[in-house]
């Protein structure tokens, strides 16, 4: 199991032959389906090997292997925060290589997931608004153009050489009308490109290969960020895990982590849900398959802490997406 970067992990053990058979399920948590060809890997690590003074490609393997941790880490430090850098570049700067040792050279993490043999039940889903967590604070989008850019730039660098424009953003943006501002609509496509877009295609390639695969949507938020001023954070980043390891916490402090008695106990449905599916390979009878019907189990809303099923949750707009960015 793992959320995030640990969810990308899970994904792509899920895939890789010399991972078959060593776990019987996977649970992946805001999980994205980055994987950069061996020239991108290079490319985005030339700032650190700079640093580091290892640029001679015929001493640089050498060279790296003498400096110590701490300066590696000092080195990427400077390459993350560099200028122009913000929270969505460096949470997408570094991920898997397609190098041809264990991804096939230049392949993309969709299409190993077709040609490989898969073996894995899986379950995989999202919080409402992921990408909130890193943009919030973004005070340069407030015009229709400006998120347009805006999302060039950062399809761009999530997904590089596939030609993404600002003109590609506002042909995906109109699908985005219900929401309020440039922003909001810039933020919720935002989420779609790297984590509902992801979940609906692995679980399509799960569904079809004929696997166990199962769907979820956190729709409700813990206690943090919904004391949140402008409440724009929505339900971000990480909440799941605030969810499920509730109990980690102590007792005194679960109800400002979690939230009250309501938020508690869907804490532990979720819970449930996860141990069941360990335990058994299945969420739970209530919890269907993804399948033809495209079913979602939803766990919370803004206004209550039902669980629910839902069904084709933003399908037509990675429909959309994926014309303009091959993930």
């Amino acid at each position: 199991m793992g959320q995030s970067a640990g969810a990308a992990s899970v994904l792509h053990h899920a895939v890789l032959p010399r991972s078959q058979g060593l776990f019987s399920q996977g649970i992946a948590m805001s999980g994205y389906a980055v994987a950069w060809s061996l020239e991108e890997g290079y490319k985005r690590a030339a700032p650190i090997v700079k640093s580091l003074g290892c640029t001679d490609m015929s001493t640089r393997l050498e060279c790296l292997q003498k400096v110590s941790t701490e300066e590696i880490l000092k080195a990427e430090d400077s390459a993350l925060f560099s200028v122009g850098m913000d929270m969505v570049d460096r949470m997408t700067t570094y991920g898997p290589v397609s190098d041809g040792y264990e991804l096939p050279t230049n392949h993309s993490f969709l299409d190993a997931l077709k040609t490989y043999p898969l073996s894995t039940p899986l379950i995989v889903g999202q919080t409402l608004n992921e990408t909130n967590l890193f943009q919030c604070s973004n005070g340069h989008i407030k015009t229709d153009a400006q998120a347009d850019e805006y999302l060039a730039q950062k399809a761009r660098f999530m997904f590089p050489g596939q030609g993404f424009t600002s003109d590609s953003a506002h042909t995906i943006l109109k699908n985005y009308t219900e929401y309020p501002t440039p922003k909001a609509a810039a933020m919720a496509m935002c989420t779609d490109m790297l984590f509902s877009c992801t979940a609906k295609h692995v679980a399509d390639i799960f569904a079809q290969r004929g696997l166990p695969v199962y769907r979820y949507l956190l729709g409700r938020a813990p206690l943090p960020a919904v004391l949140v001023e402008d409440s724009c954070y929505g339900v971000p980043h990480t909440s799941g895990l605030l969810f499920l390891f509730s109990k980690a916490f102590p007792p005194q402090i679960r109800s400002i982590v979690v939230g009250g008695a309501e938020n508690g106990e869907m804490a532990k449905k979720m819970v449930g849900a996860w141990g069941s599916f360990v335990h058994t390979g299945s969420p739970g009878a209530a919890w269907p398959k993804w399948g033809d019907k495209q079913t979602i189990m939803q766990f919370g809303s803004h206004a209550n802490t039902n669980v629910t099923t839902i069904r084709a949750y933003h399908d037509q707009k990675c429909d959309q997406i994926a014309r303009y960015i091959h993930m």
